[in-house]
């Protein structure tokens, strides 16, 4: 996952931090300097307490200010918090900053009323330093339930779904009817499959795995505005951002690739372009990241709490709802297998700070596609190599030149994540991976599967045990990347075996 650099409007957070220790620095030397007495005075008195109080802000300001330097990962905290301000539309947070530097400057221009003026301008720092520091450590944080909305996983908490009313899904002929957890879904014939939570379309995928075919070299179009969230949605943006974050993973936002052409009908009208928009990943958590839930008010009724699976799946047909007319950020992602000179498969554990699959192992470098993937890319094939190999090189510290050459597998839609849509791909690589200092906390180690494959069909068994093995601590992504690599095409597979045995 490509980590947010401190560039504008990114540096939102280091500036505000900045100007309130330069305030706190700047109103003690100015009061050492101006009201040496005023302070003595205060000293001896009631008003007294000010002064530690002031000290231990101003060294827990420089502290946090010192983390943001030297700490990425507390950073990219800090960014996120200022990137939540600023998508929710409040602004609170950096207007304490301003006020607590204010105090001090409205101090120095009406010095003239000295002591009055001097207590009014501690008053104020107090109060808003004390105000920024609860917003920016994360105190103010408060089990889900007691917001105003709360969330019920119907697949984990089987014996609380009756907080939604079902609604009555007619299973359309010849449709397959498949299962989900306690979710049912249509799908229209045998080109499509269910497979572990990730639905995948056989013929896309064969003609992803073709780089001569019409689909890999489809060209990309790009939409002139950038993805709004649809107004029924925006009620749940904060509830929604504060469920993210309270899993214990770092959560920001960075601008995201969305996909609004569903690759299945390019296979009947060869030439036309895939749709591409901007989009955020905050715009996915509070879209995508709703569509497990039964999202339910305080207090609410049995069977009066929303079910947000609707925006998924039709109700009527019981099929998945196409990223052409999904109301769904649906940004674009994915991953890719790394396969070393050496014959070692490689995987990537996901560390605590991970907000997807935590714990588990993924593919060697997984994660979303950033807008700026697509500058200077014509072509769909182009954009997913670029975006899974530069999460490769991210996430395990591999330079370009250590890249072999990369293969497109297939796309699915991760129906837990609301149908996201993923490409999966196989790498080449030179070298074995490392943990960067940037991805510590996000990716705790590789693991590396020896191959011990001399042929095709040797490679394929290998694969399938692989799979076997890892069951149970695997992510979807990983289940999904396997599955496309173990039936793959066999030019695919003779590839990898020429890059093992040299």
């Amino acid at each position: 996952m490509r980590r947010p650099r401190l560039v504008a409007p990114q540096l939102a957070g280091l500036a505000v931090l900045s100007l309130a220790v330069a305030g706190v620095l700047g109103f003690g030397l100015w009061g050492w300097s101006l009201y040496r007495t005023e302070v003595q005075a205060i000293a001896n008195s009631n008003y007294s307490i000010a002064i530690p109080i002031g000290l231990l802000t101003s060294l827990y300001l420089a502290v946090v200010l010192a983390r943001v330097v030297h700490e990425p990962q507390y950073a990219y905290y800090v960014q996120g918090r200022v990137q939540e301000a600023a998508f929710l539309g409040n602004y609170e947070l950096i207007v304490k900053a301003a006020v607590a530097v204010g105090a001090v400057v409205l101090n120095s221009v009406l010095s003239g009323l000295s002591l009055p003026t001097g207590l009014f301008a501690w008053g104020a720092f107090l109060f808003a330093a004390a105000s920024f520091i609860k917003d920016i450590s994360g105190a103010w944080l408060r089990p889900v339930q007691r917001e105003q909305y709360f969330f019920v996983d119907p697949s984990s908490n089987p014996e609380q779904a009756s907080l939604a009313t079902e609604a009555a899904i007619s299973i359309q002929p010849p449709a397959i009817e498949v299962k989900l957890g306690s979710r049912r879904f249509s799908v229209p014939d045998d080109d499509w499959s269910l497979y572990a939570g990730s639905l995948m379309n056989l013929a896309v995928n064969r003609a992803l795995q073709d780089p001569t075919s019409a689909l890999s070299t489809v060209a990309l179009t790009r939409a002139d505005k950038r993805y709004e969230l649809p107004e029924k949605l925006r009620g749940y943006r904060e509830a929604a951002l504060i469920h993210a974050r309270a899993g214990g993973g770092l959560l920001y936002n960075e601008q995201k690739i969305r996909l609004s052409t569903d690759l299945e009908t390019l296979l009947e009208k060869p030439g036309k372009p895939v749709k591409i928009q901007q989009t955020s990943y905050f715009d996915f958590i509070c879209s995508n990241g709703l569509t497990r839930f039964l999202v339910a008010q305080r207090d609410t009724e049995p069977g009066n709490a929303t079910d947000m699976f609707t925006y998924l799946r039709n109700s009527v047909t019981g099929r998945t709802v196409p990223l052409a007319s999904s109301v769904l950020s649906n940004h674009l992602g994915g991953g890719t297998l790394a396969i070393t000179r050496s014959g070692k498969l490689l995987a990537s554990k996901q560390g605590r700070l991970s907000l997807v699959a935590t714990g588990l192992l993924a593919p060697t470098g997984s994660g979303s596609f950033d807008w700026a993937d697509q500058r200077g890319v014509n072509s769909l094939t182009a954009l997913v190599v670029r975006g899974v190999e530069r999460e490769l090189l991210e996430e395990c510290n591999y330079q370009p030149g250590d890249l072999l050459g990369t293969r497109v597998l297939g796309f699915a839609r991760d129906l837990r994540r609301g149908g996201k849509p993923d490409f999966y791909a196989v790498t080449l690589v030179e070298g074995e991976p490392s943990v960067g200092r940037t991805e510590v906390g996000f990716i705790d180690q590789h693991e590396s599967f020896d191959l011990d494959a001399t042929s095709a069909p040797a490679l394929v068994a290998r694969l399938t045990q692989i799979a076997e093995d890892v069951k149970g601590r695997s992510s979807t992504a990983l289940v999904a990347n396997l599955h496309m690599l173990i039936h793959a095409a066999p030019d695919i597979h003779d590839s990898i075996c020429e890059h093992v045995i040299g």
